[in-house]
């Protein structure tokens, strides 16, 4: 897809997403930590996920993207995959930071509890995803 397929998201724009996908039984399929170096210095990533469609059946593949990544928790539970089983939760706090928590309880959580109960929870400035087809087996 192109630019044009990207949208913003933030808890205001989380249930736009959310009226598209279900998350649920989802699974990360990716995970891609990425560092520049010299003056512009950045930390971004994105984060691929299978999950399904919320209207029609099928499968797509929803990519979320993280530009200015501050914060990160990734833990390994030796569990199938990292499935999802719950839908994913984007809280702010006062400094504007979006905080992404892909393994939620199922209630909203404060950027606190996300960085300690979370298996797989990333802070940046920014956030924005896109929904592609599922790539060839």
């Amino acid at each position: 897809m192109s630019e044009q397929g990207w949208r913003e998201l933030t808890p205001k724009t989380i249930p736009a997403l959310l009226s598209v996908v279900d998350c649920g039984d989802g699974c990360i399929r990716e995970l891609t930590l990425r560092s520049t170096y010299g003056p512009d210095a950045a930390q971004s990533a994105s984060v691929v996920i299978d999950v399904r469609h919320a209207s029609e059946p099928g499968w797509v593949q929803l990519t979320i993207e993280l530009r200015g990544l501050v914060h990160r928790k990734i833990v390994d539970i030796n569990t199938f995959s990292w499935v999802m089983l719950d839908q994913p939760q984007v809280v702010q706090d006062d400094a504007a930071l979006l905080h992404l928590d892909l393994d939620p309880t199922g209630e909203i959580r404060t950027p606190a509890d996300m960085a300690q109960h979370s298996h797989v929870y990333l802070a940046a400035r920014g956030l924005r995803w896109r929904l592609d087809p599922l790539p060839a087996s």
